[in-house]
């Protein structure tokens, strides 16, 4: 699957909506950024409205993404994100390529983090959950003592 074309230099972001008021959703987005001048990309053209609560969007800034989840009522929250594969070894090698100055304000030892798995209209074993977290695969060496699980 390739990735949506998206405006260079800008962040990805991973909205997850609240599974109510389906045809809202999206424009309540687009409405929010407009209000607080927050330049706004949706990258899933294609977006199920129905039955995907996820959509991927740019935005150039933190500043701005903090903006926009400030206002809205129908997310649940708004994640940067870092990479997707469509295999776990995809994934990792994306997150290791991930570039070191976004990355390194996170992975101090003083910075602490947790990962919680979520799935929708499905349910996951915690053996699933634990799998899906692989985490000394995903970091490189430098930082995998500093992992606590």
């Amino acid at each position: 699957m390739a990735a949506p074309v998206c405006s260079t230099g800008w962040r990805r972001y991973l909205l997850w909506l609240a599974h109510e008021h389906l045809e809202f959703r999206i424009p309540e987005i687009q409405s929010i950024a407009q209000a607080v001048g927050a330049p706004l990309e949706i990258c899933d053209t294609d977006y199920d409205i129905k039955n995907h609560p996820f959509v991927e969007l740019r935005l150039p800034s933190e500043e701005d993404a903090r903006k926009i989840i400030g206002r809205s009522f129908l997310s649940r929250c708004l994640l940067e994100l870092w990479g997707t594969g469509q295999t776990a070894e995809e994934l990792h090698k994306v997150l290791r390529d991930y570039p070191t100055e976004l990355s390194a304000p996170y992975m101090r030892q003083d910075t602490s983090f947790r990962y919680q798995v979520a799935a929708f209209g499905k349910t996951l074993t915690m053996r699933r959950k634990k799998d899906i977290i692989d985490v000394r695969k995903m970091f490189p060496l430098s930082f995998r003592d500093f992992l606590v699980c």
